[in-house]
């Protein structure tokens, strides 16, 4: 189903988001099946934005979902 509706956002020109990704398997999951962004604890936990800046500037952005 998650395959279906990003082959479908994609054909209708979309970018395809996850939310609520909680674990590598579901994030490598949605790598394999070509969804370009995604977010939820496993990537970040909620944070103040101060403590986004610092995190931000810690990441290594250039591998892409």
């Amino acid at each position: 189903m998650v395959k279906f509706i990003v082959d479908l956002g994609h054909s209708l020109g979309l970018t395809c988001t996850a939310e609520g990704v909680e674990d590598a398997k579901t994030l490598l999951y949605l790598k394999e099946v070509g969804c370009d962004l995604a977010q939820g604890y496993h990537i970040a936990r909620p944070m103040t934005v101060e403590a986004i800046k610092t995190w931000v500037a810690q990441q290594n952005f250039r591998e892409s979902l």
